[in-house]
């Protein structure tokens, strides 16, 4: 319609398009591009679908690369698939052997224009005098979706956490996103496994991600000394004393002789993660020994091997999943179970603590519950799901995941339901010997319908007879996820840029 256009008749079709425009973005639980809370994570080309972004760190001796593929009415599309690394036009760093580039991934839009931005990890990167010093690369998105155009690096200070020696730094092992300070740009949490272990978070802002840490997290950092130097297991993040502000939760499997930790750090509007307690509540540990959790704690028991933040209850409060990976049963062969911690205006609290072991989700003979989480709502309810890896395999501990649907009263063993590469409509083979299906897990709408879906990945699935990797897209609908018509992916498959070959790890992060 021309700009010149004047007239009541001109304002009703605008208007009534607009209605109609914003119905559609309800309905499709999308909002429209460049609004001013930034894009969604993962899209990356602003079309209101979300992307994924998957990595191949293995790729060429060890080099890595990640591969990315476009959201789209009829789901995850294998058209128009990328194809980036360190030898990609604009991309910092140089591709060599061993520096696992994609090894970690995470998305928000750091610099709230609209298009979602991606950090690649490379944690085996080297420098000319020391050896896995890390390094994040950060791209950013637009029209024509991620590329490496204004691309750039994460700097670090000259001390890490109290250590300035960068060997074996690992900076980017592990990543996660979230808008701690609620400026309207995302930030970063990037894992160091420097002196005491932690985190370093880096600022967004309209030029794009700061350069340089604002905040260090972790033992002498903010979190209790006699945590110790556990490296961080998993990493969760979500508004858990509903104040506006995403908090972070932080998986220590290791403190304890392996008993295990989780650590939240709260942030508030203006401050982001507040280590002090001045706008938000203290940090705190958990425990299985913390009061009011259930379950005896015991060395090697791994509390905190996972960790989730949705609301299960549909109270409109988010709660804290910890997976204890290793948890005894009292049936043999089996081990792990689940808590769920509430939130609350005060933060988290142990009132309630639901807990549900192996034997109560999974009917397989052997495994462990609580390698990987996913959470979302993969029903359409308005409540939070968990999905959850058990392991059908001794030596692997992965080959399965379990999907438990929240209600009223939390998390529900009725409707859950388990799945491996056995079930009708999943592709790949499960193996007689191991599987590593479940390794990682991550709950996204990727298209095709309203609902979340469930990405699972499977880094050393043999494709043509070559342990390579691929993932699977179990479809979310009313009823939750099913294995009908889910999309197995591989580097084999048509339109996926490059070929499956041996230990690509492709799938490896999601």
């Amino acid at each position: 319609m021309s700009r010149r256009s004047t007239g009541c008749q001109r304002w009703l079709r605008a208007v009534m398009s607009a209605v109609l425009l914003s119905a559609v973005l309800a309905l499709m639980a999308i909002p429209a591009a460049g609004a001013s809370a930034g894009a969604r994570p993962w899209d990356f080309d602003g079309d209101g679908w979300r992307d994924s972004a998957v990595g191949v760190r293995g790729e060429n001796d060890g080099a890595g690369g990640i591969v990315v593929f476009r959201g789209a009415a009829t789901g995850l599309s294998t058209s128009d698939v990328k194809r980036l690394s360190q030898a990609s036009r604009g991309v910092p760093g140089v591709a060599e052997p061993g520096d696992g580039f994609g090894a970690a991934l995470a998305s928000g839009d750091f610099d709230a224009d609209g298009y979602a931005d991606l950090a690649v990890g490379a944690p085996g990167e080297d420098t000319s005098t020391d050896l896995n010093v890390g390094a994040v690369a950060v791209l950013y998105g637009g029209a024509d979706g991620l590329s490496g155009t204004g691309a750039h690096s994460l700097g670090r200070p000259d001390a890490v956490l109290g250590e300035r020696d960068p060997e074996e730094d690992e900076l980017g092992s592990q990543l996660i996103a979230a808008d701690f300070d609620g400026d309207g740009y995302g930030d970063l949490a990037v894992a160091v496994t420097s002196g005491s272990n932690g985190l370093l978070i880096y600022r967004g802002r309209a030029a794009g991600m700061a350069t340089q840490p604002s905040q260090a997290v972790g033992p002498r950092y903010g979190l209790p000394d006699d945590l110790g130097s556990p490296p961080l297991t998993s990493l969760a993040v979500g508004d858990l004393d509903g104040n506006g502000t995403p908090d972070l939760a932080i998986g220590l499997q290791e403190v304890d002789q392996a008993r295990g930790a989780v650590a939240v750090v709260y942030s508030a509007a203006g401050s982001g993660l507040d280590l002090q307690g001045a706008d938000a509540p203290a940090p705190q540990v958990w425990t299985e020994d913390s009061p009011g959790v259930k379950g005896v704690a015991a060395d090697l028991d791994a509390f905190g091997s996972a960790v989730g933040i949705t609301d299960v209850g549909g109270d409109g409060r988010k709660d804290l999943i910890v997976t204890v990976l290793q948890q005894p049963t009292s049936r043999s062969g089996v081990t792990g179970a689940l808590h769920v911690l509430r939130g609350g205006p005060h933060g988290v609290n142990a009132l309630g603590d639901q807990y549900l072991t192996y034997e109560a989700l999974v009917n397989e003979p052997v495994g462990a519950l609580g390698v990987a989480l996913g959470v979302g709502d993969l029903n359409g309810d308005g409540i939070g799901d968990v999905a959850v890896t058990h392991g059908v395999h001794d030596a692997s501990r992965n080959g399965g995941v379990v999907v438990v649907y929240g209600n009223a009263s939390g998390l529900g063993t009725k409707g859950s339901r388990s799945f491996t590469q056995a079930t009708t409509g999943i592709g790949g083979t499960r193996s007689s010997v191991v599987d590593y299906w479940g390794i990682t897990l991550r709950v996204r709408n990727v298209g095709k319908s309203r609902h979340a879906d469930l990405l699972v990945s499977d880094p050393y699935e043999p494709v043509g007879g070559t342990p390579s990797g691929m993932f699977t897209v179990l479809w979310g609908s009313d009823t939750g996820v099913s294995g009908s018509r889910s999309k197995a992916v591989s580097q084999d498959t048509p339109g996926v840029p490059g070929a499956a070959e041996k230990d690509d790890l492709f799938g490896g992060a999601l």
